[in-house]
């Protein structure tokens, strides 16, 4: 179970991650490549997880698509048959 905290976490490790991206002043355009990806998926992991529970709210981008999704599947939840 994930909390606000985690999250605000994650994000702060991302900036840091980003900061040192950033600053970096060496030729290899991989370098912190992982690092960042694997922060960018822990956010995105955790903010998907406080959605789905309702920690945070939907962006009106994903309760759209969440309508959308309902009625083209005819009301069916989705997995079912």
């Amino acid at each position: 179970m994930y909390t606000i905290a985690d999250l605000e976490k994650a994000k702060a490790e991302r900036e840091t991650i980003e900061a040192r991206w950033d600053n970096y002043s060496g030729n290899n355009p991989n370098k912190f490549h992982s690092d960042r990806n694997a922060a960018n998926a822990k956010v995105d992991l955790i903010e998907a997880h406080l959605k789905s529970s309702g920690g945070i709210p939907l962006s009106e981008h994903e309760i759209l698509e969440r309508e959308l999704d309902h009625r083209l599947s005819g009301g069916k939840e989705q997995g079912s048959g």
